[in-house]
């Protein structure tokens, strides 16, 4: 059985993305591309993650995260940090807040927090405790960019399918972590994009029963 896409990488820009690709490309490791915002994959060229509403996800097969991960090191690993690098400077919790959260940092900076952890000597039971902590607050979802909130509240008194998609994609949204499965966005998030789909879906109905009306009445 196919193993699951599950989220990889967290990117803000496409060249970060185009990097990623190539590397996976070179290892053979299958992936896809979505978004935050609920835009996937090829829609993407010509525009960044921000004008797109959100981060661009790297996905890749849950089998080969582990694979993933490591060709991304042995790529970046081949040239040292440069000397004004922050990792320079980087304390032992920043580098395992950084492991904690590690897809959604830049993974050239990943692969050296990696090589520095192990050089220090750094204990895996604090990372284990950091990466728990980021678990929790996945569970806990996240706010929705303002702009997509307005957008959904604006088209569903419009009517039409628009808001409807919003309030769907506020409310159901997941993401697929090597983590687990989580919903996107908070709880008070999730109950207004339900808000927004049924004002989207009554108000359509009320338009297409006035239009109907009217061509009765005609």
């Amino acid at each position: 059985m196919p193993s699951s896409f599950i989220e990889f990488q967290r990117c803000h820009d496409l060249e970060t993305v185009e990097e990623i690709k190539t590397v996976l490309g070179r290892g053979g490791i299958p992936y896809q591309l979505a978004s935050s915002a609920g835009i996937s994959s090829e829609s993407w060229m010509g525009m960044s993650g921000r004008d797109a509403g959100g981060t661009i996800i790297v996905q890749v097969p849950a089998d080969q995260c582990g694979a993933a991960m490591a060709a991304m090191a042995k790529e970046y690993l081949k040239s040292g940090l440069p000397n004004d690098h922050f990792l320079h400077r980087a304390s032992d919790d920043d580098l395992t807040a950084m492991l904690g959260e590690a897809n959604t940092w830049n993974p050239y900076d990943m692969a050296h927090a990696r090589r520095l952890i192990e050089e220090r000597g750094i204990d895996p039971a604090a990372v284990a405790a950091r990466k728990a902590e980021y678990q929790r607050k996945l569970t806990l979802g996240r706010r929705p960019p303002a702009g997509l909130v307005a957008a959904g509240w604006i088209c569903a008194f419009l009517g039409g399918i628009f808001g409807a998609v919003i309030g769907w994609s506020l409310s159901s949204s997941k993401d697929t972590t090597p983590a687990g499965e989580f919903y996107t966005y908070d709880e008070a998030s999730r109950k207004t994009g339900h808000t927004i789909l049924a004002l989207s879906c009554l108000s359509s109905a009320l338009i297409f029963l006035l239009m109907a009306y009217r061509r009765l009445a005609d």
